[in-house]
C-alpha cells in the first residue's frame, strides 16, 4: 500500500512549531513503517489555517492521489487535513487513515484496502448490522487461490 504523509501546523514558522512538524512527521514514518506501507511523499504546509483547501502541501496531496500515486493519506490526527466535513476531494476510499484513532492497529478500512489493491475490486470485506441489532458481521471475500501462490500452500 503506498501512502502519502500529510503534516501541518497552523503557526508561523519558529523552532516551536518545527518541532510539532517534525514530531508530526516522525510518527507517521513509524505508523507507515509498522504496517508495511511504502512511503511515496510527504507534504507539509505551515502557518495555513485547516478549514481552507487553499494550501500548496493539500493540493499536492489531493493531485498526488487523484493521479494514483497513493492509496492513503497518513494524518496525525484528522484536524490536520481538514477542519470541518470533509469536502469532497478528500471524501471516499482516500479519506485520512487518523493516526490517534487507529491506535497502531492495521483496521478493517486497511484491510480492506490491502485486499481489494491485492487481489482485485471483487474482494475485501463487506461489514453489515446484524439483523438483530447486536453488532456487525464482516465478511471477507478472498480467492481460492492466488496466481503467484498457485503452486504452493
Amino acid at each position: 500500500m503506498k501512502a502519502i504523509l500529510y503534516c501541518r501546523v497552523d503557526g508561523p514558522e519558529n523552532p516551536f512549531t518545527m518541532d510539532a512538524l517534525r514530531g508530526q512527521q516522525e510518527a507517521l514514518i513509524a505508523y507507515a513503517q509498522a504496517h508495511g506501507m511504502e512511503l511515496e511523499q510527504i507534504h507539509m504546509d505551515i502557518g495555513c489555517p485547516g478549514t481552507t483547501l487553499d494550501r500548496c502541501g493539500l493540493q499536492s496531496v489531493i493531485q498526488a492521489v487523484r493521479d494514483g500515486s497513493a492509496d492513503v493519506i497518513l494524518v496525525a490526527n484528522r484536524s490536520r487535513l481538514f477542519r470541518g466535513p470533509l469536502p469532497p476531494e478528500l471524501e471516499g476510499p482516500y479519506a485520512c487513515r487518523d493516526q490517534e484513532e487507529t491506535r497502531g492497529h492495521l483496521g478493517l478500512y486497511n484491510v480492506d484496502t490491502i485486499l481489494r489493491k491485492h487481489y482485485g475490486e471483487q474482494f475485501g470485506l463487506c461489514l453489515e448490522n446484524r439483523p438483530d441489532g447486536t453488532g456487525t458481521m464482516v465478511t471477507a471475500t478472498l480467492p481460492l487461490r492466488y496466481k503467484e501462490d498457485a503452486s504452493s500452500c
